[in-house]
């Protein structure tokens, strides 16, 4: 996997700088970052965003907040969307169809509002149930000119409008046919089931845990997660850009306060024209706290006067700050909830593993761990202001009580979060996506191809995408658009000849990390049932503790096993009163197998 940065945006024409903004947008409204270059200059260089390779770190965050920024800009980037369903990129699709498909659903009324009353004025007004009906269709044909329109449409533009409504409802249903082809948006992005799941729990103040390995769509899931429920404040950090700093606390407690005065100022209705920004005293007054306390109306707060906070000094121990933090989020509340937000603010912690104590840090890195999230329990659990949502690979904060430094008190989120793995899909989930996948694409995957490619992939998508967009590009083309199993053999024997994504995946994404974190158990076990399958294609669980003691405890073996099965690695069968083990993804014990020599492969046979 290459890092962004070093992406060739001089060959689309984008400045590097442009770029490394969209990766660190905010979802909410991220357009607006683009203002100063202009809706012309935005529009572009967020299409080129979706059309970024996907062998680059980041590339998912690009894409995605890419797509959000499209959706809110609306109808003047329909056209652009509309070419972005021709290209190559099947990722590009789908993210095109996403953007086109939430911006026919706001567009709708308010287009066909503006015609009507521009048609009310005509003596002879032609059908407004046909417009009413058909407005959404309209958009592609006069996105580029609605917005310079609108004001003064004439009476031959809208006898074009209509005259284009069956016209252009064809050409859509040409161009894949949205409705159909994407179906349920979230079908790709991630699962409509989960989101639903956490959507619910996070309304109501329950700490959520989101585990699963790299690529398996935890990010995308946030992603989805802020743009659903954007009627809450959202907080999205990534942190790991808080890894192997000391003092990181104020830095991180800055930027959740950051961001919440950015949605204060971008959604308050008067703070148009003011910014609400870091200030100069630390403390309201008793008066405006008392006011702001008591749920004030927004009319009796002026934005103008309003006090700044001061940026907490990035060398301060964060649990010299709790007290303060506490204090101004009470103080933003209200003024959220008067521009028009739901609470509880929404918290999301992408990759808590980077700030998580280990046992060579140091007593003050523990301890700013302790302060950070103890005041951010404080605020979900006790005062109901906030829902914390944490994601990583494994569920280490979530399990771990007592840390290794001495005279550290104990992890305050133990057993705080309800946790959740992101699985892989089921067949008639892959099944659906490839079905998408063909339709986008205009191929077709036979029903033998589909299970196949399942099959192989254990139900991982982005595996599953992977493979699927492989046979796009080497079966379709000699078969008229056609993919049979028997062409597409070939390429499933044998995928890594033909794709370095895959390979770098297994090797990256899941075996580097296993060996970053030492878990030598879960290594072993899947060596195990890898060199055993074809003699043994389901080892019992006494068997596999039998071959593993006494290198590794009963109580490792477990750990292991429920994290691989957790994770969808393994498959577990419970029957009659034993549990049977054995590989979920055989593309991972064929790479397996590339890398070790035939004496290390007989070694661990049973």
């Amino acid at each position: 996997m290459q890092n962004l940065h070093l992406y060739p945006f001089e060959k689309l024409g984008v400045e590097v700088d442009l770029w490394s903004s969209l990766l660190q947008l905010p979802i909410l409204k991220p357009y607006r970052r683009f203002s100063a270059i202009g809706s012309e200059t935005a529009i572009p260089a967020l299409i080129d965003a979706l059309n970024i390779e996907d062998n680059y770190d980041g590339y998912e965050v690009v894409r995605l907040r890419a797509t959000f920024a499209l959706i809110e800009i609306g109808l003047p980037a329909v056209p652009e969307l509309i070419e972005t369903l021709k290209v190559d990129n099947l990722s590009a699709r789908y993210s095109a169809c996403l953007a086109l498909s939430e911006i026919w659903l706001s567009a709708l009324d308010d287009l066909t509002g503006e015609l009507e009353r521009e048609l009310e004025k005509l003596e002879n007004p032609p059908n407004l149930e046909l417009i009413r009906t058909n407005a959404a269709c309209v958009a592609p044909k006069i996105a580029k000119k609605y917005q310079s329109q609108a004001e003064s449409l004439s009476m031959s533009d809208l006898e074009k409008v209509i005259s284009y409504l069956k016209t252009t409802q064809n050409t859509i249903s040409s161009l894949s046919n949205i409705e159909t082809a994407i179906g349920d948006t979230l079908s790709f992005f991630g699962r409509v089931e989960l989101l639903n799941r956490l959507e619910e729990e996070l309304r109501r103040n329950q700490g959520i845990g989101l585990f699963g390995l790299r690529k398996s769509g935890k990010t995308s899931i946030l992603l989805q997660l802020s743009f659903a429920m954007r009627q809450h404040p959202v907080v999205h950090i990534d942190l790991q850009r808080y890894g192997g700093k000391q003092r990181y606390g104020a830095e991180l407690l800055n930027q959740i306060l950051q961001q919440l005065i950015k949605l204060v100022n971008e959604h308050h209705p008067q703070s148009k024209g003011s910014n609400f920004n870091w200030v100069r005293s630390r403390h309201f007054s008793a008066r405006s706290a008392k006011a702001l306390t008591t749920n004030a109306q927004f009319s009796d707060i002026n934005p103008k006067s309003t006090p700044i906070f001061k940026p907490f000094p990035q060398d301060s121990p964060a649990s010299d700050l709790i007290s303060e933090f506490i204090q101004r989020i009470n103080t933003l509340s209200p003024l959220l909830q008067a521009a028009g937000y739901h609470l509880p603010i929404l918290c999301f912690l992408d990759e808590i593993e980077r700030i998580m104590p280990t046992k060579t840090d140091t007593k003050e890195r523990a301890e700013e761990f302790n302060a950070c999230f103890g005041v951010l329990r404080l605020l979900s659990q006790e005062q109901r202001q906030l829902s914390l949502l944490v994601a990583d690979v494994h569920a280490d904060c979530n399990r771990i009580n007592q840390w290794q430094q001495p005279d550290v008190p104990t992890n305050p989120v133990f057993s705080f979060f309800k946790e959740y793995f992101v699985s892989p899909f089921s067949q008639s989930e892959t099944t659906r996506m490839l079905t998408d996948i063909g339709e986008l694409m205009g191929v077709t995957f036979d029903q033998d191809t589909q299970i196949a490619i399942h099959r192989e992939s254990g139900g991982h998508p982005f595996i599953a995408r992977q493979l699927a967009s492989l046979l796009c590009k080497k079966v379709a083309p000699e078969n008229k658009g056609e993919i049979n199993l028997s062409a597409a053999q070939r390429y499933l024997n044998k995928p890594f000849t033909y794709s370095g994504v895959l390979k770098d995946y297994f090797s990256q994404n899941i075996w580097a990390d296993l060996d970053k974190r030492n878990f030598t158990c879960a290594i072993a076990l899947l060596k195990l049932l890898t060199c055993t399958q074809e003699t043994q294609p389901q080892i019992t669980e006494e068997a596999l503790f039998a071959r593993l003691n006494p290198e590794f405890t009963e109580s490792q073996c477990l750990d292991a096993l429920l994290w691989l099965e957790a994770v969808g690695l393994i498959h577990r069968d419970a029957i009659a009163d034993k549990d049977y083990y054995q590989l979920q993804v055989p593309l991972l014990s064929r790479w397996l197998r590339m890398q070790m020599k035939p004496e290390e492969m007989q070694q661990w046979q049973l």
